[in-house]
């Protein structure tokens, strides 16, 4: 196919360009289809991808919370009669190569909390187990609620939240929290952005 550029003006040529490209276009499909089969099905899939490249892309890439910030480790509930403890059990494991003290605590606003024992210390790759519990008043309504947080900080701050709820119908309940409090040894893509590894509160200061 020939176009004379010599009789066209600008907006004649731009669309004697647009033909061809388009004659290109559909010759290619339909080569593709006689190989593979179903132009309609190559239509529908061209479509799609000619839109997404001209419009805006946007990044899959998640960029995480940056390390120093207190990692959540989400939240709890148990259910408990007037008068009952409620408990939950903390496990921690240090997941490092250095032995480490791990405090226990709940947050100033959390009253009534007990934690048993309040720390602990914790060899390479050690384990261990601390409780929370709460004693419910006997004159407790049925439904109330009550929450708590309560803090872990060894290599890393974690937080995790617990919800009380006060009921008549309420048998055992012990929820588990699981902490791998463990520096981060991996450089990651974001470290460049903001994220410092290993565990904060051992760095340098200088």
């Amino acid at each position: 196919m020939s176009v004379n550029t010599k009789d066209l003006d600008d907006g004649s040529l731009s669309d004697a360009v647009a033909d061809i490209l388009d004659v290109g276009s559909r010759t290619g499909l339909r080569v593709l289809s006689s190989i593979f089969g179903g132009t309609a099905s190559l239509l529908g899939a061209a479509g799609p991808a000619v839109a997404r490249r001209r419009g805006r892309t946007s990044c899959s890439c998640r960029i995480p919370p940056p390390c120093w910030e207190p990692q959540p480790l989400g939240m709890f509930a148990s259910r408990a009669c007037p008068g009952s403890t409620a408990t939950i059990r903390i496990r921690v494991t240090n997941c490092g190569s250095s032995p480490r003290t791990v405090k226990l605590e709940p947050s100033p606003s959390s009253k009534g909390l007990f934690i048993k024992p309040a720390q602990l210390v914790l060899g390479p790759e050690e384990r261990g187990y601390a409780v929370v519990s709460f004693e419910v008043a006997p004159d407790a309504a049925e439904g109330e609620v009550s929450e708590f947080l309560v803090w872990v900080r060894g290599c890393h701050e974690h937080f995790f939240r617990w919800r009380v709820r006060v009921g008549r119908l309420c048998g055992v309940s012990c929820p588990e929290v699981d902490v791998d409090d463990c520096p981060d040894n991996i450089h990651h893509w974001y470290d460049h952005f903001y994220c410092a590894r290993g565990c904060p509160q051992h760095q340098v200061t200088r």
